[in-house]
């Protein structure tokens, strides 16, 4: 049986992970190559597996999706609040570093609210149990 087109709203989630997988994978490049030499993971590179596995209804790369967005949901908040206590303790007028730190922690944390009730949505969750609840319907 062929699995149905994703939809829209999860379709746009599954770009979005693809999109910032495809640039920290970049960025892993750019610091391996840069003058410092850096060697390290980052773990935004699962967006790029994380697209497949959204469109193709896998749980596990659901399940790994939603982590990340937890992750992002619990250290956004703490990372404004720090950039805040940080700007107002060095520079007497934030009124243009308070637009920066808007738009790279606001705006972010909104996104990934959203993606994070986009995937917890009932119909789009049972997206991603179909084989199992029609097994399960067939044994009885």
């Amino acid at each position: 049986m062929e699995k149905p087109r994703a939809p829209r709203q999860l379709r746009k989630v599954a770009w979005i992970f693809l999109i910032t997988g495809i640039g920290s994978a970049v960025g892993m490049v750019y610091r391996s190559f840069s003058e410092l030499g850096l060697h390290s993971f980052d773990f935004g590179v699962l967006g790029i597996f994380i697209f497949f596995g959204l469109l193709n209804y896998r749980r596990g790369w659901r399940t790994l999706a939603l982590i990340e967005l937890w992750l992002l949901l619990f250290t956004l908040p703490i990372l404004f609040i720090v950039s805040l206590w940080g700007l107002y303790a060095v520079i007497p007028n934030v009124g243009m570093y308070l637009f920066i730190t808007f738009v790279y922690i606001i705006i972010p944390f909104m996104l990934t609210l959203w993606m994070y009730r986009v995937l917890t949505k009932p119909w789009i969750r049972s997206l991603f149990y179909a084989d199992s609840q029609s097994g399960a319907q067939t044994n009885q």
